[in-house]
């Protein structure tokens, strides 16, 4: 008797044999679906004879045989389903037909099947460490993928423990005290896996600590480390000398609470009382409500390029001083400290052009509230603008200085009387710009402004410049044209019509006529 490794690469090279030529009948078998599951395969074949007759024999990875007894389904086809499989195992299956045909060889995977049980043991839970245990799954498993999530389905941690091990559990550890966490098990053969499994729990509760506090004018919010597990009910409780203002109970456990309508810079008292099994551990904290922002507050240059005028209007609520900061880029240029009765300054010897933020900080106690608002100094404008020909024709060469400052780009417009020739945007680097290309007339005389842009600021510098003309022509000599058309034939000869010359028209041997043109 053959051992079941030589049987089985016996198998395997029946399998791989091809028909010889002619052996192919219509009782060939061409697999149309396969249904996959942990415990059983279902195949479904058509063939193109009839009455066909088939087997289905197999094995799976570990030797053991398997098949079922093909039948016809309807309408050429025929199907057979495989049971009491392995689940997470490999089969390699065969159909054969038992007339002539060819076989087809089969190899599939059966589904993983997920563990029956997996909880937590409460008994290993600690303030920093959760245990989850299950038993090991039906069939194979080459792994079991765990992931921990927090609260917020944040990944936290995720581990793979190999599906041989004979104690089936894991610990997560550096947890958070009192928190709450879903654990994700998930058994993986080959490339499937099962559907995930989920189940919930808590680190050991810890009492509230770690308050946090944060006020605004007429609010309070407390927040803390929470105190999860199996909480009756948080108690919060605000004096104001001693004497309860606001008192809440809230059944199930939270995290923060905001006290609302209360007094601006007010001192008060915080008590957050965790309540379970009728003990109570409580935690205390002093809290200041914040002054109020200033109201109004306003930026001005009043056109000037050096100077910023900041106006407000003075909140409600207690108030020590001012402090009103002038900085740029995050840098700090001037802070003035002011007493409550002042409600105006300003900040000179600035930089033109430049974006300034200005920081109105109202402080009493020690809290302060902040109000920010941002000003700009007008631009300067550009110097020595100049504008002209050069010697080109149709071309004009612009040119200037910087302004000092600062400044995002140009604007450059060029003006044919009152028309607009060109509106082009320049870097802020440019200090020279050549027009050509717009259809400029020779000789002719254009204005150009130069547009300094700083944010919505803008400050403009005009010149006049000419394009280069043509030297004064001797003669010209326009043969076949009329004479109502010569006007069109020297501007298209020379270019400017201000230009002032004399044309004589010749008919035949006689002078016709004598004409002053201003071209």
């Amino acid at each position: 008797m053959l051992s079941y490794g030589a049987g089985f690469a016996l198998w395997t090279a029946l399998a791989l044999t091809k028909a010889a030529p002619g052996e192919a009948a219509g009782c060939s078998a061409n697999l149309t679906e396969r249904r996959v599951a942990g415990q059983s395969v279902q195949l479904r074949w058509g063939a193109a004879g009839r009455a066909c007759n088939f087997s289905l024999t197999g094995r799976s990875e570990d030797g053991e045989a398997t098949g079922c007894q093909p039948a016809p389904t309807g309408n050429g086809s025929y199907g057979c389903i495989l049971r009491g499989l392995e689940a997470g195992t490999w089969y390699h299956l065969r159909i054969e037909p038992l007339a002539d045909g060819e076989a087809v060889n089969i190899s599939v995977q059966t589904d993983p099947l997920p563990p029956p049980r997996f909880e937590i043991n409460k008994e290993k839970t600690t303030l920093t460490s959760l245990q989850v245990q299950w038993d090991p799954s039906s069939g194979k498993v080459d792994l079991y993928n765990l992931v921990l999530f927090d609260h917020d389905s944040k990944k936290i941690q995720e581990v793979s423990i190999p599906g041989r091990i004979s104690k089936m559990e894991n610990t997560f550890s550096s947890l958070i005290p009192g928190n709450k966490y879903n654990i994700v098990l998930r058994a993986v053969a080959g490339n499937k896996s099962t559907p995930d499994l989920h189940i919930k729990g808590s680190t050991v509760p810890s009492p509230v600590k770690n308050i946090q506090i944060t006020v605004k004018t007429d609010t309070i919010h407390a927040s803390w480390s929470p105190g999860s597990g199996h909480v009756d009910r948080y108690r919060l409780v605000l004096l104001d000398n001693h004497v309860p203002v606001h008192e809440i109970h809230q059944e199930d456990p939270l995290t923060s609470y905001t006290f609302s309508g209360l007094t601006a810079g007010h001192l008060y008292n915080l008590s957050i009382i965790t309540q379970a099994a009728g003990l109570e551990s409580s935690s205390f904290q002093t809290v200041r409500t914040a002054p109020a922002e200033v109201l109004d507050l306003m930026v001005t240059n009043d056109d000037s390029l050096d100077a910023l005028k900041v106006k407000w209007r003075r909140p409600s609520g207690n108030l020590n001083f001012y402090n009103i900061t002038l900085s740029h880029l995050g840098s700090v240029k001037e802070v003035k400290t002011l007493q409550p009765p002042v409600t105006e300054t300003h900040f000179d010897k600035l930089t033109p052009g430049r974006l300034y933020q200005v920081t109105a900080r109202t402080i009493s106690g020690e809290l302060f509230t902040d109000r920010m608002v941002t000003g700009r100094t007008f631009p300067q404008k550009v110097s020595e603008l100049k504008a002209g020909g050069g010697g080109w024709l149709r071309s004009l060469r612009v040119n200037w200085l910087p302004p000092a400052g600062d400044w995002e780009r140009y604007r450059l417009l060029l003006w044919n009387r009152s028309a607009l020739v060109l509106n082009t945007t320049l870097e802020k680097d440019t200090t020279e710009y050549l027009i050509h290309d717009v259809g400029l007339i020779p000789g002719r005389q254009y204005s150009v402004d130069i547009i300094v842009e700083s944010g919505d600021l803008q400050s403009k510098t005009s010149c006049t410049g000419r394009t280069g003309q043509h030297a004064r022509p001797g003669s010209v000599k326009v043969q076949n044209v009329q004479l109502g058309s010569v006007d069109n034939e020297k501007e298209r000869v020379l270019g400017n019509p201000q230009i002032n010359f004399a044309i004589n028209t010749v008919k035949g041997s006689s002078l016709a006529s004598n004409r002053n043109n201003y071209f």
